[in-house]
């Protein structure tokens, strides 16, 4: 049951959105992120910004929080 819901929260994020938050989790920095997928800082952001507006957090630290909570072991 409990692996359901998780793979319900997963379905809700871009893969984009998901690698985002993982390698946040490991510390990466926005620019890092962005020069790692020849993306803009301001692409980096918005990947965040949608991710926390899915899951209902208010700040990068709590976004990561849920990530590892709802994410990490699937997608991780």
């Amino acid at each position: 049951m409990v692996r359901s819901n998780h793979s319900k929260a997963i379905e809700q994020f871009s893969r984009r959105e998901l690698e985002t938050l993982h390698l946040i989790a490991e510390g990466w920095h926005t620019l890092e992120i962005a020069q790692l997928f020849s993306i803009s800082e301001a692409t980096v952001k918005y990947y965040i910004k949608t991710f926390m507006k899915k899951s209902n957090t208010y700040n990068r630290s709590h976004a990561v929080g849920y990530y590892m909570k709802h994410c990490y072991l699937q997608y991780g």
